[in-house]
């Protein structure tokens, strides 16, 4: 099991807390939340209980920021990630980006955030969509993300503030950023197609 310095024990929680997002509807996701539809296939309500959620974000970006952004792995979900991630390599993030379909203008992939969530909170849960990115010279990446990895979408993190509070950093552990074989996908160039294929992961 490679080094996994992100994990915490945690009590168990009473289970007849608040439910935040309670109200939560797939009817709602064209019109309120397009870049869900964009980025998720077959989206589903799902409710959460408190735990550990992750993200892999750019540390160049501020800290507010980071928290702000709707998408994240639920803890099930990042366990299956943890096989394949060794903080101790050159470069975790590209790892994480092959099996989220993060494009490179999406993020640096440089910084791990552990937030907890502290109440029970509805949330919309899918696998990734296969996602198109240009390089700088003009070629073509073509991200397709695993099926068996759902992406967790948080509504209203960035606006509600009682979604905003529920969502509590713990910590960030910084990774070694973008190697050669990043900046070789960003310089495929006009006319080539690199792929992206995330693999199957464990259960």
């Amino acid at each position: 099991m490679p080094n996994a310095p992100w994990r915490s024990h945690t009590s168990n929680t009473n289970r007849f807390m608040s439910i935040i997002n309670e109200s939560l509807s797939t009817a709602e996701i064209p019109s309120s939340w397009p870049e869900l539809n964009d980025g998720m296939r077959l989206p589903r309500v799902k409710l959460l209980a408190p735990q550990n959620i992750y993200k892999f974000a750019s540390r160049r970006v501020p800290v507010t920021r980071r928290m702000e952004s709707p998408w994240w792995f639920a803890e099930s979900d990042f366990k299956k990630l943890e096989p394949y991630l060794d903080l101790d390599s050159s470069n975790p993030g590209f790892v994480a980006r092959i099996q989220g379909a993060v494009c490179y203008d999406w993020s640096d992939m440089d910084v791990l955030m552990v937030a907890r969530l502290l109440k029970p909170m509805n949330v919309f849960q899918g696998p990734g969509k296969c996602v198109v990115e240009r390089t700088q010279r003009g070629g073509t990446i073509c991200y397709q993300p695993p099926q068996d990895l759902k992406q967790t979408f948080i509504p209203g993190i960035r606006t509600v503030p009682e979604v905003k509070e529920n969502v509590r950093l713990q910590k960030q552990m910084l990774l070694a950023g973008p190697d050669e074989i990043d900046q070789a996908m960003k310089q495929i160039p006009a006319g080539k197609f690199g792929i992206m294929r995330g693999n199957p992961l464990v259960h």
